[in-house]
């Protein structure tokens, strides 16, 4: 009976110790006054709401962890605030300052130039693969250009959050888009923002359970939670030091294996980090869903004749993780090989597992 009573208050422990919740009122910082049916979400996951007529808010059944909370209203500027969520409740006041009116230099182009640009922000913004494909943007009218610095540099913006519906995964996506940039010389991108997902509601649910395993193996979130896990070898990555400096100053290309564990770290407040020097290549040994469509598109020409391989750059060091093995900054990571089409339409959200 004591056995059985130890059981019971156990699985209560366990129970209560992740269902936390984060609450509180969303207002306008000038007026006061509450602000009905703002955006409040955790960035990057399931979890969000709209607040009430009194701009009230719950965000509930939350792990334990690091998290940024986004709170979004039109005409206003967005809020990130960050969060440790350890044992107990959180209570919050936002207060939201009204958007500052910013003069933007927008290119005034043709239907036809409008619709390539188009076609070339679809492609490096939701990705070529077959959930990318199947990506549709609800505003597109909303994604406004303009020049960059550079004579081949250009930046999108939108002053209202992209509409995404993912039919292949099963998500509605609300993205922030803070920047979008392509240098049409060298092909260099990167876009990042503040991204709500929520449930499709439609479609086969065990379809759904099996298509999201399948995108999540081999992809960079299934690496991140093998190498904060100390299980990347025996998930199936394999990694590699693949150049050296000789001592002449020559840089030699070796393939030197190199262990998970010596590029894992744990500092004083025992947070885990990766940390490395120069390029490490990450090699998954099966074949991710999406390979074989890359492939006949002709996007990975000598690639590996099984599995796949991705050069990683660490921009700055180290790069640390949060309570759910992913990257505080993802941003600090640059990706050469069958990782840099992985873009929105593959990403899972961060509260993603798979059974």
């Amino acid at each position: 009976m004591r056995l059985a009573f130890l059981i019971f208050f156990l699985q209560l422990c366990i129970v209560g110790y992740g269902q936390l919740n984060i609450s509180g009122r969303i207002l306008s910082d000038q007026s006061g006054e509450p602000l009905s049916q703002a955006s409040v979400y955790i960035n990057n996951s399931t979890i969000g709401t709209t607040t009430g007529p009194d701009g009230s808010f719950l965000l509930s059944n939350i792990r334990p962890g690091n998290y940024d909370i986004v709170v979004s209203f039109v005409s206003f500027e967005i809020l990130v605030h960050s969060v440790v969520l350890a044992d107990k409740d959180l209570k919050f006041e936002f207060r939201l300052s009204p958007k500052a009116q910013q003069m933007r230099n927008i290119l005034v182009m043709s239907d036809e130039k409008r619709k390539q640009m188009m076609e070339l922000f679809r492609q490096l913004f939701l990705g070529v693969t077959t959930a990318g494909e199947r990506c549709k943007i609800q505003n597109e009218a909303e994604i406004l250009f303009e020049p960059g610095k550079g004579k081949n540099d250009i930046y999108a913006f939108a002053e209202t959050p992209l509409i995404v519906i993912n039919n292949e995964l099963g998500y509605r996506i609300s993205f922030d888009l803070q920047e979008f940039y392509l240098d049409q010389t060298t092909g260099r991108t990167f876009f990042y923002g503040y991204t709500r997902y929520e449930e499709l509601g439609k479609g086969n649910p065990d379809k759904l359970k099996k298509r999201r395993v399948e995108y999540y193996l081999g992809s960079t979130m299934h690496f991140y939670h093998s190498m904060y896990a100390d299980k990347a070898e025996q998930n199936g990555f394999s990694l590699f030091n693949r150049y050296r400096v000789s001592k002449d100053g020559k840089l030699t290309v070796v393939n030197e294996a190199k262990a998970a564990s010596a590029l894992m770290g744990t500092d004083s407040l025992r947070r885990k980090y990766m940390d490395w020097n120069g390029k490490i290549v990450v090699q998954y040994k099966r074949d991710p869903i999406y390979k074989a469509a890359l492939n006949r598109k002709g996007f990975l020409q000598g690639s590996l004749p099984r599995g796949i391989e991705s050069e990683l750059t660490m921009l700055e060091r180290p790069v640390y993780f949060t309570e759910q093995g992913l990257p505080e900054n993802p941003m600090r990571i640059a990706f050469n090989g069958f990782w840099s089409f992985e873009k929105l339409g593959n990403m899972l959200p961060i509260d993603y597992r798979p059974e």
